[in-house]
């Protein structure tokens, strides 16, 4: 997925914002990773549930592509 998002940020963004544009990017990157890790730990007795997560994660991201553009 990366070379599409750096290439997203690069089309959408000026000389001025790209700095800002890729900052926002991998702020976004690091609290994922960060805090979904945790969410894990909570269901870990729950595997069905860790992968019951991460389908509707991956089910709100399909939501908000309907709105990309």
């Amino acid at each position: 997925f990366k070379p599409v998002i750096s290439a997203t940020i690069a089309k959408t963004t000026t000389e001025e914002t790209s700095s800002i544009g890729f900052g926002i990017f991998y702020m976004m990157v690091n609290i994922g990773a960060f805090f979904l890790p945790m969410v894990t730990l909570l269901f870990k007795s729950q595997s069905y549930m860790i992968f019951s997560i991460s389908a509707g994660i991956i089910l709100l991201n399909f939501i908000l592509l309907f709105f990309y553009k």
